[in-house]
């Protein structure tokens, strides 16, 4: 729920927001019993609206945050697809927490190494995804329509987003955070 706190505030401070629209990838096999013998994704994609307080510290925001995904994972009693088909919405927006997947898979003797695979488009307007890379390490994969943003827009979101992962257990109120990434606060001065 961390990255997805810092996601949450660096979107609404990136478009001058109080709210952050988007959706969130959950992998489902955490929480299915018996899920590592089951054949498929189990992934599913659900919408969440989340209000950045300013007065709130960082790590309570956070916890807020875990208690938004789990409600909505919960209670999760339709499809997410069905209701985009029907209010004219989509998932263009999206933040994917990978954690350690791992490196490789293990089939009897043989090793076959895990590749990400890079979609030939974007999967949304933009999205984020969080890799666990070690035990205090991660791998931040920034997707975007280069039809809709510019990469000097998208690098800019990016040095908000690690500035943001950097802080905000830190941070005694969020309105503390800088609202623009170290990159593009010395530009503007």
């Amino acid at each position: 729920a961390y990255f997805t706190a810092v996601f949450a505030y660096a979107l609404a401070a990136f478009c001058g927001s109080d709210t952050a629209s988007f959706c969130f990838v959950e992998n489902g096999r955490r929480s299915l019993p018996g899920a590592e013998q089951t054949m498929g994704m189990l992934v599913r994609t659900l919408p969440i609206l989340l209000s950045p307080d300013p007065g709130q510290s960082g790590l309570a925001f956070a916890r807020d945050v875990y208690d938004r995904v789990h409600g909505c994972i919960d209670h999760d009693l339709c499809p997410a697809a069905s209701l985009f088909g029907q209010q004219d919405v989509g998932a263009d927006i999206l933040f994917v927490y990978q954690g350690a997947i791992g490196t490789a898979l293990t089939l009897g003797a043989a090793t076959v190494p895990l590749v990400r695979i890079p979609p030939r488009e974007a999967m949304g307007r933009l999205s984020v995804e969080v890799y666990r890379t070690g035990s205090a390490s991660f791998r931040v994969v920034l997707d975007y329509r280069s039809d809709l943003y510019s990469a000097a827009l998208a690098q800019s979101f990016a040095g908000l987003f690690t500035e943001v992962a950097r802080r905000l257990a830190g941070c005694a109120r969020l309105g503390e955070l800088p609202l623009c990434g170290k990159t593009a606060l010395k530009a503007a001065l």
